[in-house]
Protein backbone atom coordinates (compact mmCIF):
# COMPACT_ATOMS: atom_id res chain seq x y z
CA UNK A 1 0.00 0.00 0.00
CA UNK A 2 2.59 2.52 0.66
CA UNK A 3 4.28 1.48 -2.37
CA UNK A 4 1.14 2.69 -4.58
CA UNK A 5 1.00 5.54 -2.58
CA UNK A 6 4.64 6.42 -3.08
CA UNK A 7 3.57 6.22 -6.99
CA UNK A 8 4.97 2.70 -8.13
CA UNK A 9 3.48 1.52 -11.43
CA UNK A 10 5.01 -2.20 -11.24
CA UNK A 11 7.58 -1.38 -13.96
CA UNK A 12 9.38 -4.30 -15.37
CA UNK A 13 8.14 -6.17 -12.08
CA UNK A 14 6.39 -9.19 -13.19
CA UNK A 15 5.51 -10.85 -9.68
CA UNK A 16 3.89 -9.89 -6.15
CA UNK A 17 4.17 -11.95 -3.00
CA UNK A 18 1.91 -10.92 0.12
CA UNK A 19 1.87 -12.04 2.98
CA UNK A 20 1.86 -10.73 6.62
CA UNK A 21 -1.90 -9.66 7.09
CA UNK A 22 -4.81 -9.96 4.91
CA UNK A 23 -4.74 -8.95 1.87
CA UNK A 24 -7.69 -6.45 1.50
CA UNK A 25 -9.60 -6.93 -2.17
CA UNK A 26 -8.88 -3.14 -3.53
CA UNK A 27 -5.47 -2.98 -2.64
CA UNK A 28 -4.98 -6.93 -4.40
CA UNK A 29 -7.04 -4.80 -7.15
CA UNK A 30 -4.63 -2.11 -7.36
CA UNK A 31 -1.78 -4.84 -7.46
CA UNK A 32 -2.98 -6.32 -10.19
CA UNK A 33 -3.25 -3.67 -12.49
CA UNK A 34 0.43 -3.02 -12.04
CA UNK A 35 1.82 -6.72 -12.13
CA UNK A 36 0.63 -9.70 -14.10
CA UNK A 37 1.35 -12.28 -11.23
CA UNK A 38 -0.12 -11.61 -7.81
CA UNK A 39 0.05 -14.58 -4.97
CA UNK A 40 -1.48 -14.31 -1.46
CA UNK A 41 0.75 -15.85 0.73
CA UNK A 42 -0.67 -17.41 4.27
CA UNK A 43 1.12 -19.03 7.17
CA UNK A 44 2.50 -18.27 11.00
CA UNK A 45 6.41 -18.66 12.08
CA UNK A 46 5.46 -21.85 14.05
CA UNK A 47 4.72 -24.04 10.89
CA UNK A 48 7.51 -22.30 8.93
CA UNK A 49 6.02 -19.25 6.81
CA UNK A 50 3.66 -20.41 4.71
CA UNK A 51 1.77 -22.93 4.54
CA UNK A 52 -1.09 -21.51 2.24
CA UNK A 53 -1.12 -19.73 -1.17
CA UNK A 54 -3.79 -17.87 -3.55
CA UNK A 55 -3.12 -17.26 -7.16
CA UNK A 56 -5.25 -14.28 -7.71
CA UNK A 57 -6.46 -14.44 -10.89
CA UNK A 58 -9.43 -12.24 -11.08
CA UNK A 59 -11.36 -10.41 -8.04
CA UNK A 60 -15.15 -10.03 -7.32
CA UNK A 61 -16.75 -6.88 -7.46
CA UNK A 62 -17.73 -7.44 -3.44
CA UNK A 63 -14.57 -9.32 -2.60
CA UNK A 64 -13.39 -7.55 0.67
CA UNK A 65 -10.87 -9.82 1.84
CA UNK A 66 -8.57 -12.19 -0.53
CA UNK A 67 -8.78 -15.93 -0.09
CA UNK A 68 -5.32 -17.37 1.34
CA UNK A 69 -6.03 -20.44 -0.54
CA UNK A 70 -4.85 -23.90 -0.43
CA UNK A 71 -2.38 -25.73 1.55
CA UNK A 72 1.38 -25.80 0.09
CA UNK A 73 3.07 -29.20 -0.70
CA UNK A 74 3.44 -31.46 2.46
CA UNK A 75 1.39 -29.45 4.07
CA UNK A 76 -2.08 -30.24 5.35
CA UNK A 77 -4.68 -28.04 7.25
CA UNK A 78 -8.08 -28.98 8.80
CA UNK A 79 -10.91 -26.46 10.18
CA UNK A 80 -12.58 -27.61 13.26
CA UNK A 81 -14.82 -26.91 16.03
CA UNK A 82 -14.42 -26.65 19.52
CA UNK A 83 -14.38 -30.21 19.74
CA UNK A 84 -11.56 -30.43 17.28
CA UNK A 85 -13.98 -32.36 14.81
CA UNK A 86 -14.09 -31.32 11.11
CA UNK A 87 -16.90 -28.73 10.03
CA UNK A 88 -18.75 -28.42 6.85
CA UNK A 89 -18.01 -25.82 4.31
CA UNK A 90 -18.93 -22.68 4.49
CA UNK A 91 -18.78 -22.98 8.42
CA UNK A 92 -16.60 -21.05 10.19
CA UNK A 93 -13.80 -23.08 13.03
CA UNK A 94 -10.04 -22.80 13.88
CA UNK A 95 -7.41 -23.83 11.33
CA UNK A 96 -5.20 -26.53 12.33
CA UNK A 97 -2.05 -27.36 10.34
CA UNK A 98 0.20 -30.57 9.63
CA UNK A 99 2.73 -31.23 7.51
CA UNK A 100 6.84 -31.56 7.74
CA UNK A 101 6.80 -27.59 8.14
CA UNK A 102 5.16 -27.75 11.40
CA UNK A 103 8.05 -26.45 14.30
CA UNK A 104 8.51 -29.17 17.32
CA UNK A 105 7.29 -26.56 20.01
CA UNK A 106 8.13 -23.45 21.54
CA UNK A 107 11.46 -23.06 22.89
CA UNK A 108 11.76 -23.42 27.11
CA UNK A 109 7.98 -23.28 27.20
CA UNK A 110 6.29 -26.56 27.91
CA UNK A 111 2.98 -25.52 28.86
CA UNK A 112 2.71 -23.59 26.11
CA UNK A 113 4.11 -25.83 23.27
CA UNK A 114 1.36 -28.18 25.26
CA UNK A 115 -1.29 -25.75 24.10
CA UNK A 116 -0.66 -25.08 21.22
CA UNK A 117 1.07 -28.35 19.46
CA UNK A 118 -1.63 -30.89 19.77
CA UNK A 119 -1.52 -34.94 18.33
CA UNK A 120 -2.86 -35.50 14.87
CA UNK A 121 -6.19 -37.15 15.33
CA UNK A 122 -6.19 -37.38 11.78
CA UNK A 123 -2.55 -39.27 11.07
CA UNK A 124 -2.05 -41.28 14.20
CA UNK A 125 0.16 -43.89 13.32
CA UNK A 126 3.30 -41.25 12.02
CA UNK A 127 3.04 -39.62 15.96
CA UNK A 128 2.83 -35.98 14.09
CA UNK A 129 1.52 -32.59 15.50
CA UNK A 130 -0.79 -30.24 14.67
CA UNK A 131 -0.56 -26.48 14.94
CA UNK A 132 -3.68 -24.67 16.67
CA UNK A 133 -3.50 -21.14 14.39
CA UNK A 134 -5.71 -19.54 16.61
CA UNK A 135 -7.19 -18.10 13.08
CA UNK A 136 -11.03 -18.35 12.33
CA UNK A 137 -11.59 -19.67 8.90
CA UNK A 138 -13.91 -20.89 6.85
CA UNK A 139 -13.65 -23.34 3.64
CA UNK A 140 -15.22 -21.76 0.46
CA UNK A 141 -17.26 -23.58 -1.99
CA UNK A 142 -14.57 -23.74 -4.75
CA UNK A 143 -12.02 -25.57 -1.92
CA UNK A 144 -10.13 -22.41 -0.92
CA UNK A 145 -9.41 -20.92 2.64
CA UNK A 146 -11.03 -17.69 4.10
CA UNK A 147 -9.65 -15.79 6.78
CA UNK A 148 -12.39 -14.49 9.18
CA UNK A 149 -10.34 -13.11 12.07
CA UNK A 150 -8.59 -14.39 15.45
CA UNK A 151 -10.24 -16.96 18.15
CA UNK A 152 -8.69 -15.02 20.87
CA UNK A 153 -7.45 -10.73 21.31
CA UNK A 154 -4.05 -11.13 19.20
CA UNK A 155 -4.03 -8.87 15.72
CA UNK A 156 -1.22 -8.04 13.29
CA UNK A 157 -0.34 -4.90 12.83
CA UNK A 158 2.61 -3.42 10.90
CA UNK A 159 3.67 -7.33 10.14
CA UNK A 160 3.59 -7.63 14.44
CA UNK A 161 2.24 -9.76 16.48
CA UNK A 162 0.56 -8.12 19.39
CA UNK A 163 -1.48 -9.59 22.28
CA UNK A 164 -4.23 -6.80 22.86
CA UNK A 165 -4.53 -8.88 26.62
CA UNK A 166 -0.62 -8.35 27.23
CA UNK A 167 -1.11 -4.68 27.05
CA UNK A 168 -3.94 -4.60 28.98
CA UNK A 169 -1.92 -5.89 31.75
CA UNK A 170 0.74 -3.70 31.88
CA UNK A 171 -1.49 -0.85 31.79
CA UNK A 172 -3.72 -2.51 34.78
CA UNK A 173 -0.29 -3.04 36.98
CA UNK A 174 0.25 1.39 37.34
CA UNK A 175 -0.84 1.82 40.96
CA UNK A 176 -3.25 4.92 39.57
CA UNK A 177 -4.99 2.47 37.01
CA UNK A 178 -8.31 0.87 37.68
CA UNK A 179 -9.05 -1.12 34.60
CA UNK A 180 -7.99 -0.83 31.16
CA UNK A 181 -9.13 -1.40 27.57
CA UNK A 182 -7.11 -1.95 24.37
CA UNK A 183 -7.87 -1.31 20.84
CA UNK A 184 -6.89 -1.42 17.31
CA UNK A 185 -8.75 1.60 15.32
CA UNK A 186 -8.90 2.31 11.90
CA UNK A 187 -9.33 0.49 8.32
CA UNK A 188 -6.85 1.70 5.85
CA UNK A 189 -3.57 -0.46 5.84
CA UNK A 190 -1.10 2.22 7.18
CA UNK A 191 -3.22 4.36 9.58
CA UNK A 192 -3.81 1.27 11.86
CA UNK A 193 -3.39 1.97 15.46
CA UNK A 194 -4.01 1.01 18.86
CA UNK A 195 -5.61 3.28 20.97
CA UNK A 196 -5.72 2.17 25.14
CA UNK A 197 -8.37 3.30 27.48
CA UNK A 198 -7.96 4.27 31.20
CA UNK A 199 -9.75 4.32 33.75
CA UNK A 200 -7.91 5.51 36.67
CA UNK A 201 -8.37 5.75 40.67
CA UNK A 202 -9.98 8.57 42.58
CA UNK A 203 -10.44 10.23 38.63
CA UNK A 204 -6.16 10.97 38.56
CA UNK A 205 -5.38 12.50 35.25
CA UNK A 206 -2.45 10.59 33.47
CA UNK A 207 -0.52 11.88 30.64
CA UNK A 208 -0.49 9.78 27.42
CA UNK A 209 3.34 10.50 27.18
CA UNK A 210 3.82 9.15 31.14
CA UNK A 211 2.10 6.07 30.23
CA UNK A 212 3.92 5.36 27.16
CA UNK A 213 7.32 5.34 28.93
CA UNK A 214 5.56 3.14 31.41
CA UNK A 215 5.00 0.65 28.75
CA UNK A 216 8.30 0.66 27.41
CA UNK A 217 10.00 -0.68 30.44
CA UNK A 218 8.13 -4.09 30.10
CA UNK A 219 6.67 -4.07 25.96
CA UNK A 220 8.46 -4.06 22.85
CA UNK A 221 9.20 -0.74 20.92
CA UNK A 222 6.29 -1.38 18.54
Amino acid sequence: QMLIEAGWQGGTLQKVLCGGEALPGELAKKLKSRVEHVWNLYGPTETTIWSAVHYIQSIKENEKIISIGKPIANTHVYVLNDRQQPVPVGVMGELYIGGTGVARGYLNQPTLTKEKFVSNAFNRLSNSKLYRTGDLVRWRPDGTLEYISRKDDQIKLNGFRIELGEIQAQLRKHPQVKDALVLICGQEIGKKILVAYLITKNQVQLESSFMRSFLQKTLPPY
